[in-house]
Formats: C-alpha cells, structure tokens, sequence
C-alpha cells in the first residue's frame, strides 16, 4: 500500500505479513534476473492490467467491412473514405518522422526519428550502428545495436531484437556511432554557437550566391544515393538537391526522406516527379488563366468574404463540423491537397495492380524485413523495386505508384490489427460469406508479419498456467518426468526396421496419451532450463544427461525422423520418391489406410505432439505434402497438389483428357480409382464403379473425382490431426496464412545460413578475430546442407533456425577452450552442451585440422557428459 507506506510479502498467494512500513514513495518493483531467458510471471491478481492491452475498436470493423472485398479483388472500386484515409497514411509515410519497434516485454512504442530530435542526443541518426558501454541490460563488455529513435525523452537501441533505451546523460555521450549508412563513420558534430543579436546600426552582409552543386566530388557511396535520388526524382533541379544536402549536413539518406516528405519545387507539378509532362508550358498555362480573369478572382475573394462574415452561415459551418467528426479518416484539404489526393488515387487505380502483381508487392515486402512493414522507407522500398526488377513485370508502374500500393496495404493492415481481435475467424470454414471467410480469401495480400504477431498473441492467451512451488527448483506437479529409452529406438532408426512399440513417438504416446489436452498448452520453464518452455521432462534410460532443453528438443527431432521412416505407420513415401521422378521426392504423405481407432488415436497424437513442439519454440522438420497444410490452413485443394507428390498420375489424369474418343473407350476404364497407401485396393467413384466403363464424353468427369479423391482419401486421418492440434494450438487463427507460411511457421526456413547464426553468436571470453574462430566460420560455409543440420543437431538438438530475428531466445555461444585442451588443442574434440546451445572449441592449429574434427564430432549421438551412470544403465548400450 504505497498511501500508507505499508509493503508486505505474498508468496505463492500467501501473506507471510508486514514487512516495511513508513516506507517513503513512490515505489518501483525490482526483479533480480540470474540469466538471459529468465522469466517473470506477473500473476492477474496482484496487477491491475493482466492482460494484453488490444487496441481494437469496432467502428474500425465496421470500415474494414466496406473495404475487404474491394481490396482483395482490385476490379472493384474502393471506398472513398478509405482512400482519403490511405492518402494520409502515404503522406506521413512519405515523411518518415516515426518507425514503430517492439520491446521485449510487448510494448510497441513510436520512435521519433527526426534528425533534429536526435541532435539533442548527439551525433546520431536512425540505423545507425552503435557501440553501447557496458550497463543494465546487457552487463558485460561494450557491444554493438543499432539506433531505433526516441521515445519518452529517451535515446532507444535494438539489439537482437530486443529494444532498449539510455536513460542516463553521461551514458548517452559514451555511445559511440561506427557505421552510417553500412559505412565507416566518423562523428561530426558541429559545435553551436549562440545566435549573435543584430543592432539597427548593422548592415546586412550580402548573402553569397552558392556554388553550383558537384555530384562529382562527393565521395562515391554519396554519389550512387544521390544518383538513387535522381532516379526516382529526374526533374528535381540540382540547386534543389544542392540546399537539401545542405540543410541535412549532407547525409544523403536524410536527404531522400526529406525530399519525399515535401512537397515538390515551386516550378514543378506534382505529376512532374516521376518525369512525365513539362512543367514550364504547364505553368506558363496556370499563368495566363490567372491574368485572363483577374477581375473574376476580386469578385470571388469578396464573396468569400462576405461569406466569412455571414451570420446565416455560422450554423451550417457548425454542423459540417459535426459531420466531420462522425468519421476519423476525414481530413480538410486545400486546394493544392485535393489535386495531391487525385494523383493518388490514380496511382492506386492503374489497372496494372492485378492480385497477382499486388501479390508480387507483398512478396517482395516480406522478403525483406521481418519487423513492422511500415518500418521500410521510401528508399528502401524503392531500391528493392529496382534491384529485384520489379516494373519489369508491369512497365507501366512507376516508383510513386509502387508506393502509393504500399501505404494503401499499409493502412488497410492498420485497420485489419486492430480488427482482427473482434472477428471470429473458425467461420471462415463454415460460412463461405462471413467477415472471416472475406480476410482468408485475401491472406495472400496480408503481410506476413501481422499474421504471425496476431498467432503469437493468441498462442500466448492461450497457454496454460501451471502451479509454482515453493522450491523453484522443482517441477510443478503438473510437469512430469518421462522416462525414455533412446538407445535402441536410434539403433532401430539407423537400420529403419524394428517394432513401432520401441520408438520414442510410441513411448511417448503410451505414457502422454491419457493426459488432459489443457497440460500439452503448459509452457513451464524451470531455473535450470535456460529459457527452453516444456510441459513435460525427460530422462533418458543410461545417458547421463540432465534435461535442460537439449533432450527435450532431441526427442522432438527423433520423433519426426521416426514418423518420417518404415518404423511408423503413419506416413509413407511420396510417389515421385518411390519412382525415382519428379520433383520434391523428398516427401512424405498421410498413408490412408490406416484408419482403424488404433490409428487414429496415433494420428491425434502426432497432431498434438506439433502444437507441443510449436509452443516450445521447436522448429520441426516436416517434409509432408502441400495438401497436408493446405488442410491446416483451410486452403483449396488443386490438380497442382496432385503434381506435387505423385507426377506419374497427374500426367495420367492430362493425357486422358487430351486422348480421342476412340482411343480412350479402347482402354476400358472404369469407375475407380487405386489406393494410394500400403494396403493395395481400389475405391470406386461411383456405385457399381468397377463394373461400369467410363464413357467419353465423361473423361472430364471421371478426371476431376478421380483427383478429387487422390486429394481426399487421407480426409479421416488429416481431420484427426487437426483435432490433436487444435486441442493444443488456435488452429482457427490459421486461415490466415498460405500453406507454405504454415510450413514456414512450424517447420522453420529449409536454408541455414551461417551469416544469420553469425549474427546471432556471442564469444565467452574468446576472440572474434581469433585464428581458430576464422577456422570454424570458414569450415562451416564449406559444409553442405546435410552437414550444417548435423551441426546444429550436435550443437542444439534441432535440425533448422529460428525464422526471424525475434524467434532468437537464446544466441549461438562460442565459449574458451578448457585448460586441458590448451596444450595440445589438435587431440581434442569439440564439446557442445545442447542445453545451452554453446561450443566449447580447441584452438585448431588449422583450417584442415578444425574441419575434420568438426565432421567428426557432429556424427556424435550420446549426451552423457551431465552426470555419472550406474554401470548396470550402460547394459542399455549392448546390443
């Protein structure tokens, strides 16, 4: 009670009494963190805000339903009001004074990203790398992060995807720029002297006229912005560009949003940016309508005053007012604005903008940024447009109407956000017309970022609280301890034949089956388990290993790679796999004979065992069908799927409709079609199908039910899947995405890239520029796919990388070899703890040497270097 001066202590919601009392405020809570990845539960009891505070409005609903057809079918026209609205979204995107970031805790704050804001601070400009002193957070040795802006009075950085501010002075002028722009750079501050007072009796010094302006002698990264400029800009005169430089200190990209921020020269039109007309003749137009009737425009202005003075009018001016304030996305313009908002508007209407090209645009916007789409500037958007050739698919779109498009998909994500929470989104399947059903029909259109925000916010609401104890040491009750035999379940997958009842799925399956759908959303997180979020642990039967986090997404890696061979029953493989043709014949498919209760219990829960998987932050490599996640997300099923998995029988189905009549009754086929799982047999399409020919005038028939129910006949097993998934994860959430955006989110990205784990990699108390830390960069861009998946496996105990920046709960670690390994680094392995995603490294005396230990360690199974085993556990090894 801060009132009162009164604090007492609670755990666990028990009073253990008062401790402090006259205690002066206010008071802050001050939370002792031991490590990266602890957390902090703040319990709904004891706070006054305990949940996610929404920004949704329902009027925002109301204007999403006017526009969401119009949008995802460009045929039709939008909305004037919505228009107005993404008019004065792509002004302010225009000027680029505001970039939104995340903080860890969920905060999205607004970063004023103004140069003059920033000079308050120093030296400092938005993107700018960094090098921070020591200080809370981030203890330790000085690092690297990038400038973000200002928020409340502060100076804010980002580092790893966590935003964090400097609150104090003396900090701030630590802070250290060392590259701008990807370059060097070297501070310039401009010392400021106080404006000197002018005396009548002064005369005016004559202002010098300028020099002309020579692209020549900058340096040549500003010569390639400027000439970026021009590109986009062309008939921008170069006193123009000259005193814009100027007044920005010469910073080119200051330059470019301060360009596109205003309003262009006095001497040209608005439609003369992109280059297009002559804007003398245009004026020179302007010019002489304004001298033909001088005497029209005197009249007009006194009317107009009359007007102004009129008490009859003070009422209607009264009610327009009213009117206005009914809509928020109205705004009152000028003369000069409403020409602005017609140019808009045509640049948003060129027909060119198919779906597919918008699609294009989305795309390309994706590929670059994983954060908040509005965080791309017009320069950034630009230069993407030019470097992946863009217009080349569309001619006649220019750079402005790329980025009218995207400040109109910007304000329709605007509203989508914050409507997003009201709309019930499981009628999408159900009904075909609902609000719901309209925003899955445009998820090709929807960047990819608000999706996948919108399924982490529900996945968190969603998660199950457990019951902590009073030794944090110890598990919840709720929390079991699974004992699993891996030895012989690896020896099995090493030789793929064994019983399915030894495999570390089915082992699982036997002792979690039984357990409440509510304890799969648990996402505990023990003192000693570095972040990693679990509901159940592991122990291994003759490893002496603790489990961490590095066993637990083991058994999840096992398990894929189990269901994923002949051990399980489940799956099987593809058809281009079993005939050695076509493409992705790395994949697997739902085998549909297996539909006994038996089996479907399986398949249940081997559903719930992704939604478990995805809740802790386990990307699993799944290499299933497209018609597999199709049926997750709600997508319709296409011949093209068929394609995927089984060429030999689409190319069937394409010369059958192609055949003459003749030819085809010549065949005899009749109305079946073959099974495609284990069990051989055939399913007839119609009643009496086996003994009934296909005509030829119903090829076309026979050909579209034929695929229909290729695509279909794993309906059953694919339905339990999605029961087992929905009892863990918001399944509904997911007709928001494509199918290979559902792949992306639970599988991961198939590619590893090194720079991205470089990136993400802290040294403990070891060099960066080391010799032997050159020798692991290196050997591991040498290494192909396979070998980078086993790395990461030694290393990690999972196959791929987190997606995006924000998914990096835990960086890669490089830590100091140990004393023993010192004097004869060569005789030494590399040692990694899984649990920790860290690797203890020897100082290799060569490139040769660190790579042929690296492959050779990375073929390790065993995790037995946490504790000591009792002898009669090692039987477990024999075989």
């Amino acid at each position: 009670n801060v009132d009162e001066g009164k604090l007492w202590f609670y755990h666990n919601g028990k009073n253990l009494g008062l401790a402090f009392s006259d205690l002066p405020s206010p008071l802050s809570p001050v939370y002792g963190m031991q490590q990266s990845g602890d957390c902090i539960q703040l319990k709904a009891e004891h706070v006054s805000l305990a949940t996610w505070p929404s920004n949704a409005r329902l009027d925002n609903l109301t204007h999403l339903t006017t526009c969401v057809k119009s949008f995802s079918n460009p045929e039709r026209p939008l909305p004037a009001p919505f228009l107005q609205a993404a008019y004065e979204k792509w002004r302010k995107w225009l000027k680029q004074e505001e970039k939104t970031h995340r903080s860890k805790v969920g905060f999205d704050a607004v970063m004023d990203i103004r140069a003059e804001t920033m000079d308050k601070f120093g030296d400092f400009r938005y993107g700018d790398d960094v090098l921070i002193p020591d200080q809370a957070p981030f203890p330790g040795d000085p690092f690297e992060a990038t400038i973000v802006g200002v928020h409340g009075g502060r100076l804010w950085y980002q580092r790893k995807s966590e935003c964090w501010y400097v609150d104090n002075p003396a900090e701030v002028r630590k802070i250290k720029v060392v590259r701008r722009n990807g370059i060097a750079y070297t501070s310039k501050i401009i010392p400021q002297t106080p404006p000197r007072e002018e005396t009548a009796e002064e005369e005016e010094e004559p202002i010098p006229e300028p020099e002309p302006f020579d692209i020549e002698s900058l340096p040549a990264h500003l010569q390639q912005a400027i000439r970026t400029l021009q590109d986009v800009f062309p008939n921008y005169p170069p006193e123009y560009l000259r005193d814009t430089l100027e007044a920005c200190g010469g910073d080119p990209e200051t330059g470019v949003m301060i360009l596109l921020s205003q309003p262009p020269p006095p001497q040209f039109s608005y439609s003369d940016i992109s280059g297009s007309g002559d804007a003398g003749e245009k004026e020179e137009e302007k010019g002489k309508e304004k001298e033909e009737e001088p005497e029209e425009e005197e009249e007009e202005g006194e009317e107009e005053e009359e007007e102004e003075w009129s008490d009859d009018d003070e009422g209607d001016d009264e009610e327009d007012d009213v009117e206005k304030t009914q809509y928020f996305y109205f705004t009152e313009v000028d003369e000069e604005e409403d020409t602005h908002f017609t140019e808009f508007v045509k640049l948003v209407e060129n027909p060119v903008w198919t779906r597919a090209n918008l699609q294009i645009l989305v795309k390309l916007v994706n590929s670059m940024t994983y954060g908040r789409p509005e965080n791309v500037g017009p320069s950034q958007l630009f230069e993407l447009v030019k470097r992946e050739k863009i217009t080349n698919s569309f001619p006649d779109i220019d750079v402005r109407s790329v980025g009218a498009t995207f400040a109109l998909h910007l304000y329709f994500h605007e509203l989508l956000e914050s409507a997003l929470p009201l709309i019930c989104l499981s009628g999408a399947r159900k009904y075909p017309t609902s609000m719901a059903a309209q925003i899955s029909q445009a998820r090709s259109l929807i960047f990819f970022w608000l999706k996948k925000d919108f399924w982490q916010k529900m996945v968190d609401e969603t998660k199950q609280p457990h019951r902590s104890l009073e030794d944090e040491f110890l598990d919840p009750p709720s929390v079991p301890t699974i004992e699993i035999a891996r030895q012989k379940a690896l020896r099995m997958l090493l030789k793929g034949k064994g019983p399915m009842e030894s495999t570390q799925f089915y082992q699982l399956f036997e002792k979690l089956a039984s357990s409440p759908s509510h304890s799969f959303r648990q996402e505990f997180s023990g003192m000693l388990d570095a972040g990693q979020k679990r509901c159940f642990r592991l122990r291994f039967v003759g490893e002496g290993v603790s489990d961490n986090g590095g066993p637990y997404r083991e058994v999840f890696g096992h398990m894929v790679e189990e269901l994923q061979s002949p051990l399980l029953p489940l799956l099987i493989p593809c058809q281009n796999r079993i005939r050695k043709e076509g493409e992705n014949r790395e994949r697997w498919v739902i085998d549909p004979s297996r539909s006994s209760s038996a089996d479907l219990d399986l398949f249940t829960f081997f559903g719930q065992m992704i939604g478990v998987g995805h809740r802790a932050e386990i990307n699993l490599e799944m290499l299933l069908g497209s018609y597999f996640w199709k049926a997750l997300v709600s997508q319709p099923i296409t011949p093209q799927d068929l394609l995927f998995v089984d060429e030999a029988a689409y190319n069937t189905h394409v010369r059958l409709e192609k055949m003459e009549p003749e030819e085809f009754e010549s065949y005899g086929i009749g109305w079946d079609s073959a099974l495609s799982g284990s069990k051989l047999g055939v399913q007839e399409l119609r009643p009496g199908g086996k003994n009934m020919n296909v005509r030829a005038d119903e090829v076309k028939e026979f050909v579209k039910s034929s695929m229909e129910f290729r695509l279909s006949e794993a309906n059953r097993q694919l339905e339990a899947i999605r029961k087992g998934m929905g009892s863990v994860v918001p399944l509904d959430i997911l007709v928001l995405f494509s199918w290979e955006e559902c792949e992306e989110l639970f599988c991961g990205p198939e590619h590893i890239s090194i720079e991205t784990l470089k990136e993400n990699t802290e040294y403990d108390c070891v060099k960066p520029n080391a010799k032997y830390v050159k020798y692991f960069w290196r050997a591991l861009e040498k290494m192909n796919l396979t070998q980078r998946k086993k790395f990461l496996k030694f290393v990690a105990s999972r196959t791929r990388l987190p997606s995006s920046p924000s998914d990096w709960h835990m960086p890669f670690k490089i830590v100091v070899p140990q004393p023993k390994m010192r004097e004869n680094p060569d005789a030494f392995l590399p040692y990694a703890q899984t649990c920790f995603f860290s690797l203890t490294l020897p100082e290799y005396s060569s490139y040769e040497v660190m790579k042929k230990s690296l492959l050779r360690a990375i073929d390790c199974i065993a995790m037995d270097a946490d504790e000591r085993v009792a002898d009669s556990a090692n039987n477990v090894w024999e075989e």
